[in-house]
């Protein structure tokens, strides 16, 4: 299976799939040149390496280290499987950290001194709210 996206600015994306439905690679073609990323999953169906890098899983399936080119990203979720927090090892300490309201919709995500909130109408996302230091006003953005 595969499915092809072209953009008006002639670049064009490419998807391969295998009987599951589980992406096996993505072909980007951008100014002529073409970039390929290959995907391999494991026997539950899992993404276990992107382009040769590992990614690993805890028991519930979560991600929970994966490796993007020379970055490695640690992953942590609660016990509901939301992910709490995102770290890249080579960050120092400085990751994302997320907060969930009682309905399980991601409300709050921190990361050093920018904050990002989010609202919601029921469970559609309406607005996203950024600012860089907790003194600051925060910029809204909102969709339709």
């Amino acid at each position: 299976m595969r499915t092809v996206i072209a953009f008006e600015n002639y670049s064009m994306i490419e998807y391969g799939y295998d009987l599951v439905g589980n992406r096996l690679t993505r072909t980007r073609t951008v100014n002529g040149q073409t970039f390929t990323d290959v995907m391999t999953y494991n026997a539950a169906n899992q993404l276990v390496s992107l382009n040769g890098q590992t990614w690993q899983h805890d028991l519930d399936g979560n991600v929970v280290v994966r490796r993007v080119e020379n970055a490695t990203w640690e992953l942590d979720y609660d016990a509901e499987g939301n992910l709490v927090s995102l770290q890249k090892e080579q960050d120092d300490g400085v990751g994302w950290v997320y907060e969930y309201d009682g309905l399980g919709r991601r409300v709050r995500a921190v990361r050093g001194s920018l904050e990002v909130v989010y609202l919601y109408s029921g469970d559609t996302l309406v607005a996203e709210g950024s600012r860089q230091r907790s003194s600051d006003l925060l910029q809204w953005v909102y969709s339709p």
